[in-house]
């Protein structure tokens, strides 16, 4: 059994509010980075992956920043609902289900991408990072 020192003793609560605080300025962030990223590829979002004819790779606003933002988001839902909800146990499983879907998804994409954009997608992959900002 742990014991904590008195003087900590109110770390577990502050922890509690920060995640009940944390949680839905999250979603909410990822509901406008969500709105944000469809408004920018507009007609040319689909649930299963495609080119248009007059097809043009969006590379500005979120995907500025994310060449995937709608996953971005996606994974920021989790982690807000795994900060709500305290269920680390259930939290791991669906973050290894998220993230193996979402690296087969993000794969078919960009292959699809890379053979209608060739040089000009080859370049906009080395220069932004593909979910998380900064990786």
């Amino acid at each position: 059994m742990i014991v904590i020192p008195h003087h900590y003793s109110h770390l577990p609560h502050l922890i509690d509010y920060a995640c009940l605080v944390a949680s839905p300025v999250l979603a909410l962030g990822a509901l406008v980075l969500m709105r944000a990223s469809l408004n920018h590829l507009g007609k040319q979002w689909s649930l299963k992956a495609r080119v248009l004819d007059d097809h043009k790779m969006v590379t500005d606003g979120p995907y500025g920043l994310v060449r995937h933002p709608i996953y971005t988001a996606m994974l920021a839902m989790l982690v807000a609902n795994t900060l709500l909800f305290h269920n680390w146990i259930g939290a791991i499983p669906a973050f290894i289900c998220f993230f193996v879907g979402t690296w087969m998804r993000v794969k078919s994409e960009e292959k699809l991408l890379s053979e209608t954009f060739g040089k000009e997608f080859e370049e906009y992959r080395k220069r932004v990072p593909a979910i998380i900002p900064g990786l």
